[in-house]
């Protein structure tokens, strides 16, 4: 679940304050940076203390259609916590 959340955060309208790199969509090596935070550090040299292991890009657990993956999930989602009308 939790990778879920980063999926939503990563392409959610970014606020300056927010993040500080844009987040690639399409990396051309994505094994080879941890994605848990906006330092994107080397998979073999992690600075942020994000843990042993990388966080991986949505394309490496999902496919490279992630992207349109996640929207149709998300506009789900809004549908189903509209209220009810009535």
């Amino acid at each position: 679940m939790a990778w879920f959340v980063f999926v939503l955060r990563a392409i959610a309208p970014a606020r300056s304050d927010q993040m500080a790199k844009k987040f690639p969509l399409h990396p051309r090596h994505p094994e080879r940076n941890c994605w848990g935070c906006d330092k994107y550090c080397a998979a073999d040299s992690m600075n942020c203390g994000n843990g042993n292991d990388r966080t991986q890009h949505p394309v490496e657990l999902i496919g490279k259609d992630w992207l349109e993956w996640e929207q149709s999930v998300a506009a789900e989602l809004t549908h189903a916590t509209q209220p009810l009308a009535g």
